[in-house]
Order: structure tokens, then sequence, then C-alpha cells
């Protein structure tokens, strides 16, 4: 009886596990079969020279390559995989950072988003376009008074002053 309850465990686990992992693979059907075939053989040579790399630096540049194709192919879980390995080295990796926000934010992680939006953001408070995705982040997560607080805090730096359109623009959605 025993046997039975822990298999049936197991079992769970990897039907739970299976279900969890489809959902971050997202193919796009209208990819060429020429693009596909790219970015294959991208992750391909990539790989290789991961693989045999020597330093820190090369590995993380050939660990955005592959993390990179993965991405464009719809394979989020391996892209995830490669990207975290880059915020091993450099926790505050812009496309690190921002490509695991937006596949999380894709399959509807919105809190996971989130995390690594945040930390995106409180290294890139000025830029646009981070400010841009992280309002929209939060507003996907619910947290419209967050979203404000984030505009507000944009809206008085220089380049909140320089863009009044930008600022207008990110507090109708808010509101």
């Amino acid at each position: 009886m025993k046997k039975l309850a822990i298999l049936s465990v197991i079992i769970s686990a990897l039907i739970l596990s299976a279900c969890t992992d489809s959902k971050y693979v997202i193919h796009d059907p209208n990819m060429p079969e020429e693009y596909i075939q790219q970015y294959e053989d991208k992750i391909s040579d990539n790989l290789e020279k991961y693989n045999n790399s020597t330093t820190e630096d090369e590995k993380a540049d050939y660990a955005e390559e592959v993390a990179f194709s993965y991405m464009s192919l719809g394979n989020y879980k391996e892209s995830i995989e490669y990207y975290e390995e880059i915020l091993e080295y450099d926790s505050v990796h812009f496309p690190a950072l921002s490509n695991i926000a937006y596949m999380h934010e894709e399959v509807g992680e919105y809190l996971t988003a989130l995390e690594f939006q945040q930390r995106l953001y409180e290294a890139n408070s000025t830029n646009k376009e981070v400010v841009k995705d992280t309002i929209r982040i939060l507003l996907a997560s619910g947290k419209s008074s967050d979203a404000l607080s984030v505009l507000e805090k944009f809206a008085v730096t220089e380049a909140g002053k320089n863009d009044p359109a930008f600022v207008s623009e990110q507090f109708e959605l808010i509101n």
C-alpha cells in the first residue's frame, strides 16, 4: 500500500510537471521553416562554444545567444534557464531580466514576471521602455497603485519631464 501511495505521488508530480512545462512552449505556427532551422543551427553552434568556454564572460555571451534563440523559437523554459545562468554572473543584465519578465508575462505568470521586471526597474528607473513594461506588468498583476507610484517617480526625473506625452499616456492606462 505504501509503495502504491509513493508511486501515485510520483505520477502526479510528473503529470503536473508536464503540464507546467508545456505552457512554457509557445511555437509560432507562422514562422518560416528556414527561420526555425537558422535558430536551431545557432543553438547548436552556440551550445558547442558555450560548452568549450574558458571564461565566465565567454560562457555568458554564448548563453545569451542560446537563450535568445530558444526564446525566438518559443521554447521559453530552455530560454529562461540560460538567461538565469547569465544572471548568476551579472544580476542586473538588462536583456536577461527583460526577456525573462517578458516570457513569464506571456504565459500569464504575472507575479513572477514582476519579480524580474522590478529588478530591471531598480537598475533602470529612468528608462522609458522599462517604466512602460513595469507599469504594464504591475497593472496585469492588479497593482495599480504601485503602477501609479512608478509613473510618479518617473515623471519627476529629467527623462519624464522631457516626455510629458509618455507620462500622460501611461497615466491614462493606469486610470
